[in-house]
């Protein structure tokens, strides 16, 4: 009982010592300002620290935004909600050729320094995937999940889903 207690205790430890929201005036004031001056018509902004850097959730007229700024404010990593009608014509085509009897759902564009990538979750009666693509419509990355929306262990084949394991 004990060692089970003080296993717990040092994975929430551990959860809460990596990502801890904070209050804006405990943002490096370099930071904040970097911030505003990219997006001056944010609300709802919500700090987090990390490690070295700090992340930012955040709305821009009602759309939800995460981004990751490095100590000096330069965002490097930035995620946006978008609906799936907002994807590039190359995504849209791939997925209606192979993966059509796929639900769509949670799809965000996500810029990380010049590369933009889209993400979503792909989803049947049989399946649950998170899938990565390219602007260009190609398969980047993709984890199958189970019921619940856990990393399920990849297999080498994949015939209901069509796509093959990419790097």
């Amino acid at each position: 009982m004990k060692t089970t207690l003080f296993i717990t205790g040092m994975l929430l430890s551990v959860v809460t010592s990596f990502a801890q929201e904070i209050p804006e005036a405990q943002v490096p004031a370099s930071v904040v300002a970097a911030f505003k001056k990219d997006f001056p018509q944010a609300t709802e902004t919500k700090w987090e620290k990390k490690a070295d850097a700090h992340s930012v959730k955040f709305k821009v007229n009602g759309v939800e935004h995460k981004g990751w700024l490095d100590s000096n404010g330069k965002m490097v990593k930035h995620k946006v909600d978008i609906k799936e009608s907002e994807l590039p014509a190359a995504v849209t085509t791939t997925l209606k050729k192979e993966y059509s009897n796929f639900k769509v759902s949670g799809v965000y564009k996500m810029l990380e320094g010049n590369v933009t990538t889209y993400e979503m979750d792909l989803k049947n009666d049989q399946e649950k995937w998170e899938a990565v693509f390219a602007e260009d419509g190609k398969l980047v990355k993709k984890k199958q999940k189970d019921k619940s929306g856990k990393d399920k262990p990849a297999k080498d084949k994949d015939k209901s889903a069509k796509a093959k394991k990419v790097s």
